[in-house]
């Protein structure tokens, strides 16, 4: 089974793609791409909770 070939009913419905699951033992994998983004970030993380869940910050454009 590849990554991406089985999605969940919330991915699927989603038109924003905003929920992603994948395997963060495969280097390959979509999802381990997006945990190592600049723009990811993990809700207390800096209190040492270990959270499994990363959020990925909105991407402001400047219109100047």
């Amino acid at each position: 089974m590849q990554d991406g070939d089985i999605l969940t009913a919330c991915q699927q419905t989603c038109p924003t793609q905003a929920i992603t699951f994948g395997n963060l033992k495969d280097e390959k994998s979509a999802v381990v791409g997006l945990v190592r983004s600049p723009r990811a970030y993990h809700v207390l993380d800096e209190i040492g909770t270990r959270p499994s869940v990363t959020y990925l910050k909105k991407v402001v454009r400047d219109h100047a």
